[in-house]
């Protein structure tokens, strides 16, 4: 798979288809959930909602194993890789969806507000409207990890609201981008509660 920028990866997965610290503990992953599982992460999603294509997956998978066996050539934040892509099929897309991006830090050189910042940077320069609704900070998986909830409008290609976790993995010296996104005429309240779980079910191994 064709290394993209990370903002306008994200940004093209999305259209497919004040921070307040919070509590330390691990959320339980709801029972109505079903888990995915490949090399190093694992996530979390509605039984419901289904995998991209086989052929997608297949040709992901290949490219993963790829990807976090040669990590260490890669040296910045320039290439990322899609790892998890799926949601409820609708029209040509998937709608909501969810998608999951590990990029290499390399020597700590992104912060997690850093990436943040530089994503939504990309964002306010394409889109038409941008809104941020909230930005908090919490631990997923034992790390650190910080939730933006966000939105925004691009001229031919409608408007989307998502919630994005930002999580550094110190163990693998990693950054992983869960985004879980939804556009009209589907609601984000219809998915927010299983948005939240869903982004903090990412395990990494």
């Amino acid at each position: 798979m064709k290394r993209l920028a990370l903002p306008f990866l994200i940004v093209g997965l999305l259209l497919l288809g004040a921070c307040a610290p919070a509590s330390v503990s691990e959320p339980t992953i709801p029972a109505h959930f079903t888990t995915y599982k490949l090399g190093l992460f694992s996530i979390s999603y509605p039984s419901d909602w289904e995998l991209a294509s086989s052929m997608f997956i297949e040709g992901i998978t290949r490219d993963v194993e790829n990807y976090l066996r040669d990590i260490g050539s890669i040296g910045s934040l320039a290439g990322g890789e899609v790892v998890f892509f799926g949601g409820i099929p609708y029209e040509t897309g998937y709608n909501p969806n969810v998608n999951v991006i590990v990029i290499l830090s390399s020597e700590g050189r992104w912060e997690l507000e850093d990436l943040i910042d530089a994503v939504q940077r990309e964002y306010m320069n394409d889109a038409e409207e941008y809104y941020e609704f909230s930005r908090t900070k919490t631990v997923v998986d034992g790390s650190e990890a910080i939730i933006l909830d966000c939105a925004a409008k691009y001229p031919s290609l409608g408007e989307w609201h998502s919630l994005q976790m930002f999580l550094r993995d110190n163990n693998n010296n990693l950054l992983w981008i869960v985004t879980c996104s939804v556009i009209p005429p589907k609601d984000f309240s219809d998915f927010e509660d299983d948005f939240y779980a869903i982004v903090k079910s990412l395990r990494t191994h």
